[in-house]
């Protein structure tokens, strides 16, 4: 029997979050079919969604992943990649936003009961 369950809690909302996401992104994929750098773009909207899901607050990064530190995106080809990722990003937000799972990890505390439900 487990009492302490941190480390599950963690799997199990970080799985939720993935797998909302990887829902949200299917539902909207064929909008984005001809954009450029898909790959990227996939990735920016599902941390944008997933953000949102563990309670951020939607602002995209000042950086983009630690992926696309590498020598391989120091061309212009790896810059328009890191740019799909910055613009799939908002979307995967606003898609989370809409879903309301932003909501979902809030611990909301039991209210004092007024002085009418004392009597």
């Amino acid at each position: 029997q487990l009492t302490r369950t941190e480390c599950l809690d963690e799997f199990m909302i970080e799985h939720r979050n993935k797998v909302f996401a990887a829902r949200a992104w299917f539902e909207i994929q064929d909008c984005y079919k001809n954009q450029p750098f898909l790959a990227a773009f996939k990735a920016g909207f599902m941390k944008g969604y997933s953000d949102i899901a563990d309670g951020g607050d939607g602002c995209a990064p000042c950086t983009a992943p630690s992926q696309y530190w590498g020598w391989q995106y120091q061309s212009a080809g790896g810059q328009a990649a890191i740019d799909a990722w910055f613009a799939g990003y908002p979307l995967g937000v606003k898609a989370a936003e809409q879903d309301g799972v932003g909501h979902w990890g809030r611990v909301r505390p039991m209210s004092r009961p007024t002085a009418q439900q004392v009597q």
